[in-house]
């Protein structure tokens, strides 16, 4: 069963295409284009929570949150939250871009 809020986002060629290079972005890059209106305010949540927390980081809002995470569940759900965001990330790829994936 998927995550609820994984739901279809009405996504046309340009929206896929503007989403998907999204992913590829900076935190800064993504939210000038978040800012800009090149992006849905929906991908642009989602990609703040997968760049949070599918990779350790070091430095700015996402390593602050991934240290009171550390700090508040210690390392086994720290490592075990990293590894949930990743297979939710999969899982969130293959259903906005089912269509357009070549498998």
């Amino acid at each position: 069963m998927f995550h609820p809020h994984l739901k279809d986002s009405g996504n046309t060629p340009f929206k896929v295409l503007a989403a998907i290079s999204l992913q590829s972005a900076s935190w800064s890059e993504a939210e000038r284009r978040y800012l800009d209106g090149r992006v849905s305010e929906y991908d642009y949540r989602w990609y703040r929570f997968f760049w949070t927390w599918t990779a350790g980081r070091f430095g700015g809002a996402a390593a602050s949150k991934q240290d009171r995470a550390y700090e508040r569940v210690g390392r086994e759900a720290y490592f075990r939250r990293f590894e949930r965001a990743r297979k939710l990330y999969e899982r969130w790829m293959k259903t906005q871009f089912r269509e357009y994936l070549i498998v």
